[in-house]
């Protein structure tokens, strides 16, 4: 038998957050965006020479960052890592946050095999 949904205190309310939203992009449509941006054709920018990203965008993360757009463009365009890497992607999870619904959140856990050299170091045998 199933088991009830627990509700802890403090749970948002998901569909009414949604409701009350004025973002213009639909909770779908915004995963369908950020999956397209991530996607081998866009490439989060390296392929489509930044047209998905916003000119006042900017990358922050744990110990890089911030950069803008060009400096980040440039940063990812030079690692090459498809040309040394077989990478299995593995994203799931996507949703968009009900408290900021202008954000996607997802889950990806890649794995990946060096092919050839990187950055001087050659693939282990």
């Amino acid at each position: 038998a199933a088991t009830a949904p627990i509700t802890l205190p403090g749970d948002v309310d998901s569909t009414a957050a949604f409701a009350a939203s004025t973002f213009p992009i639909s909770p779908p449509d915004l995963i369908n965006r950020a999956k397209q941006v991530l996607s081998p054709e866009i490439g989060i920018g390296t392929k489509d020479s930044g047209a998905c990203l916003a000119e006042d965008f900017e990358f922050v993360a744990a110990v890089v960052g911030p950069i803008g757009r060009e400096e980040y463009l440039n940063a990812l365009g030079g690692f090459k890592l498809e040309e040394s890497f077989d990478i299995q992607q593995n994203t799931f999870g996507f949703t968009v946050d009900p408290l900021q619904p202008n954000r996607v959140w997802w889950y990806g856990r890649q794995i990946s095999t060096q092919i050839a050299p990187f950055m001087g170091a050659e693939p282990s045998p």
